[in-house]
């Protein structure tokens, strides 16, 4: 799932991830779940509710979307993720960001991160890839939007 961005025609930016593969997984449960209900010989045996938490998650999944939101006209980033429903809404100022921050995730070594820095020193994570010239892109790209400076942290091993 590789993050990635567009401009929309109204100055609006977006960074969003395909969730590609979450879909295709939510389609194949929902087959299998459609399959095992028309197909079961014994419907006593049926458990329905095990097939509707099962087609639950499938349908979660095939609406899965996660965005990060930056108007043209407003001074606010916002990081949307829903998916049947809205899950989560944060909103972040711009005038609290001092830069945005392309690193090496700490733990997991083979992915990498983008952030942004506020004030406090506190960082907010944006997304993350596996592939690190697409974080520095984007990270590049938000910097530029929201006209704060970009700081490149990723040390790679033949950078």
């Amino acid at each position: 799932m590789k993050p990635k961005f567009r401009k929309s025609s109204d100055g609006t930016f977006y960074i969003y991830k395909d969730m590609g593969i979450f879909r295709v997984t939510g389609f194949m449960i929902g087959l299998i779940c459609v399959a095992q209900l028309v197909l079961s010989y014994d419907k006593a045996d049926f458990n329905v509710f095990a097939w509707a938490c099962v087609s639950t998650l499938c349908w979660h999944l095939l609406f899965l979307k996660s965005r990060l939101i930056l108007s043209a006209n407003d001074s606010v980033l916002i990081f949307k993720s829903s998916s049947l429903y809205p899950i989560r809404t944060v909103r972040y100022q711009l005038k609290n960001m001092t830069s945005v921050i392309a690193t090496r995730h700490p733990i997991k070594k083979e992915f990498y991160q983008y952030h942004v820095e506020f004030e406090n020193l506190s960082r907010v994570t944006l997304g993350y890839s596996r592939a690190h010239e697409n974080v520095r892109n984007i990270a590049k790209e938000l910097a530029e939007h929201i006209d704060k400076p970009f700081v490149d942290d990723i040390r790679g091993f033949f950078d």
